[in-house]
């Protein structure tokens, strides 16, 4: 079972690039309307540090599954000019 709490939390990141991307990935997908392999790759891929987290979102660095791979372009493909 994923702990939403602990994700919304580990949303919050302390470069500010992640942050501003992940809030708005959060904005437009709330994680309680995500499915269970993305709320279950989400926690996989908040697991890493930011380094590499910027790196994944950058594309020097490929995710390590289907599902990892799917929720990055997901959060990458929110709007820059979507809410924060």
């Amino acid at each position: 079972m994923v702990d939403l709490g602990y994700l919304k939390w580990q949303l919050r990141r302390g470069k500010l690039e992640l942050d501003v991307v992940l809030q708005r990935f959060l904005a437009r997908y709330p994680l309680d309307q995500l499915a269970m392999n993305e709320l279950e790759a989400l926690e996989k891929v908040l697991s890493k540090s930011d380094d590499e987290l910027l790196n994944l979102f950058l594309r020097r660095t490929a995710a390590a599954d289907d599902d990892q791979i799917a929720l990055i372009e997901k959060i990458l493909s929110v709007p820059a000019g979507s809410p924060e």
